[in-house]
């Protein structure tokens, strides 16, 4: 790139604020799209909700790190998973390694939860890129690759090996 005429760089310039402003509209749709799948039968709140992804994500956690991850305290943070446990959505384990320290994970009816709604929405999208010609597909591919790409280079890597909480 910066090998570029000057030219070209104001042409950057321009492509970079209207992907900007694309990505937004974007994020906003899917937020629309997927939205669906998690409140259409289960009555949850945002912070579980997140929590219960977060979850599946991570597959073990403790409440400090459920904390950490929201920007919330401890005391929100095991109040949340309080109510994911009695809902039977998560669930308290003794540590092996240290019978003082509680792990979290989902319930077999919160993997079932997730599954269930991540099919959903596996589903919404594979309708609406059924709607694109292979063209449009082949192009969205390169784009996405592009921009996972840059997400995954040096400067964006995390040192604690991918997990999000350091516990």
């Amino acid at each position: 790139m910066d090998k570029e005429p000057r030219a070209s760089k104001r042409s950057h310039i321009a492509y970079i604020q209207e992907t900007i402003e694309l990505f937004k509209r974007f994020m906003s749709k899917i937020a629309t799209l997927s939205q669906p799948a998690w409140l259409d039968s289960i009555h949850l709140t945002l912070g579980q909700i997140r929590t219960v992804m977060f979850l599946q994500k991570e597959r073990t956690s403790t409440v400090g790190c459920v904390a950490e991850w929201l920007g919330i305290g401890e005391p929100t943070a095991s109040q949340l998973v309080d109510r994911l446990v009695r809902a039977k959505l998560a669930q308290r384990t003794e540590d092996p390694a240290d019978r003082r320290r509680m792990l979290l994970s989902l319930s077999p009816e919160g993997k079932n939860l997730v599954e269930e709604r991540l099919q959903a929405h596996r589903e919404r999208l594979r309708a609406l890129f059924e709607k694109m010609t292979n063209k449009e597909l082949a192009g969205l591919c390169t784009g996405l690759r592009a921009i996972l790409d840059a997400m995954d280079a040096p400067a964006n890597q995390t040192n604690n090996g991918g997990k999000i909480c350091r516990d």
